[in-house]
């Protein structure tokens, strides 16, 4: 999706431990510059749990347009207990 110049960018965060992880902050940086300068980041809250051993989608908005996009865990909070969703 591009509005403005900017995109959304779509991805997925895979948990492979035995805890649920809730309340998930995500980092996204994305392309760069001639310099190799990352030329846009956002922090942003994954919309849901992410279940132990498994996968969570999200959509971050206003981003500029990049070849690629790279996600990291900014924080989290661990579950215990059960590994269902």
């Amino acid at each position: 999706m591009v509005v403005s110049g900017m995109v959304a960018a779509i991805g997925g965060a895979h948990k492979p431990c035995s805890q649920r992880a809730a309340v998930v902050q995500g980092r996204l940086e994305g392309g760069a510059d001639a310099s190799g300068k990352v030329i846009g980041q956002r922090l942003e809250w994954l919309p849901e749990m992410i279940p132990a051993l498994g996968r969570a989608y999200f959509e971050i908005p206003k981003m500029p347009p990049a070849a690629q996009y790279r996600v990291t865990v900014w924080s989290y909070d661990r579950l215990k207990g059960g590994g269902g969703a």
